[in-house]
């Protein structure tokens, strides 16, 4: 009987001691329940959400299947009222803004054909270009535009706004003494007065107007538009290109860099082998060090080059047979000693004879000033202005018209800022 007694206490005791803990398991348990439900209620709500804003679109996709609900499901019927969409777009005689990466090539956008020329998925960018909202076209437009040595340029130089039109930049005109070390109790020697000017930043209005007939428009097979657009494009680019580097600055016109430079910084190419070449390259470095009394930031440089010289120095090898690291660091890098490559030819190729040069800038050392940035438009049956001043209505001439306005100036804060390989052969 003891032992029966014994048995009870120790059965009691230990159910006792065991109960609380399954009863806090057991609240942890119900809680977890309770959390899964809430995530579960929370994933239909998303759920539906996603399913109402298809039922909602524009148009009905009758191959959206609700019962599925998977993720492929609701993006493949999203991309459809997409595509339906622009098609109704395009249809209401509206135009479509796109970009399409340009394979290859850094920095460079161009507008895409009209996605009527395009099948439009909802798979990659090639197969369907994107649909930039008439909103947004005007904040990308000067990237659209990023395939010149303006842009290069504006990249890496000091660019500031000019609400005014107008803004002055001091120029050092008079270097200080350079500083030394004295001996104890020596009195210091006055340093020579630093001296300054001012450059003025002022607006320049680049304009650029193409009148079309509707009727050009209507009837042409091909996206009339959007041709004229990209064709006026590369007009731009090149003709600003050619105005930062070799611009007159007269009458309103920007004012060249290579009409702006010191001179005397210039030297002449030394010869056409690996050795020499690398070597005038370092050199076309060293100089605008020296000039500048500082080392120069190479990722603010840029070397220009004509294309007949890039593709040389591609080609150069070492004496046993290798490419060089000269020619790999151009193919790979677009660099040569560090700094960015630019090819253009706006850079003549017969300079003295058959000659070109091999041009560094420190972009550092130039400023441009922005008054008004890269505008495009296009209008249908405008009021123009032809070039004999004579007001034309375009509604009665059945005319349309693309203006392009863009307004800056472009100065170098330093003329020792740049520097020529001249006498190029190659």
């Amino acid at each position: 009987m003891d032992n029966e007694l014994l048995l009870k206490q120790v059965s009691e005791a230990t159910l006792n001691a065991i109960t609380p803990t399954i009863e806090a398991v057991t609240l942890e348990n119900k809680n977890l329940n309770a959390k899964v439900t809430a995530m579960t209620e929370e994933l239909k709500t998303v759920q539906s959400q996603i399913v109402d804003v298809v039922k909602n679109a524009t148009i009905q996709v009758k191959d959206f299947d609700y019962s599925k609900g998977t993720a492929e499901q609701y993006k493949s019927a999203l991309g459809m009222v997409i595509t339906q969409g622009l098609k109704n777009y395009r249809n209401s005689g509206n135009y479509i803004k796109s970009l399409e990466q340009n394979a290859g090539d850094n920095f460079v956008n161009k507008l895409a054909l009209d996605f009527a020329t395009k099948n439009l998925t909802s798979t990659t960018l090639q197969d369907g270009g994107i649909l930039i909202q008439p909103t947004y076209y005007t904040e990308i437009l000067p990237y659209l535009f990023e395939k010149g040595l303006m842009d290069v340029i504006r990249r890496k130089a000091n660019v500031v706004d000019m609400p005014a039109g107008s803004l002055n930049i001091p120029k050092d005109t008079q270097e200080p003494t350079t500083p030394a070390f004295y001996a104890p109790n020596t009195a210091a020697t006055l340093s020579t007065i630093a001296k300054f000017d001012m450059l003025t930043l002022y607006k320049k209005d680049l304009k650029y107007n193409v009148i079309f007939d509707n009727e050009l428009i209507d009837n042409a097979g091909y996206n009339t538009v959007q041709y004229v657009q990209r064709k006026a494009q590369t007009d731009i680019s090149l003709f600003r290109d050619e105005q930062v580097l070799y611009g007159s600055g007269a009458s309103n016109t920007i004012k060249g860099l290579a009409n702006q430079y010191l001179t005397t910084n210039d030297f002449a190419i030394t010869g056409s082998t690996l050795s020499t070449v690398r070597a005038d390259l370092i050199k076309l470095k060293s100089q605008v060090d020296t000039a500048l009394r500082q080392n120069i930031d190479l990722s603010r440089c840029v070397i220009l080059m004509p294309s007949r010289t890039r593709y040389f120095i591609e080609t150069l090898a070492t004496t046993d047979g290798y490419i060089s690291e000269l020619a790999q660091d151009l193919m790979n890098r677009n660099q040569l000693v560090g700094v960015e490559v630019v090819t253009t030819n706006l850079i003549p190729t017969n300079i003295g004879g058959a000659n070109t040069e091999i041009i560094l800038i420190d972009c550092s050392k130039v400023f441009m000033g922005i008054y008004k940035p890269l505008t495009m438009e296009f209008t249908r049956n405008d009021v123009y202005t032809n070039n004999s001043g004579v007001t034309v209505q375009g509604k009665d001439t059945d005319q349309s018209i693309l203006r392009i306005r863009e307004s800056f100036d472009l100065l170098m804060s330093y003329n020792a800022g740049m520097c020529k390989i001249t006498g190029v052969t190659y």
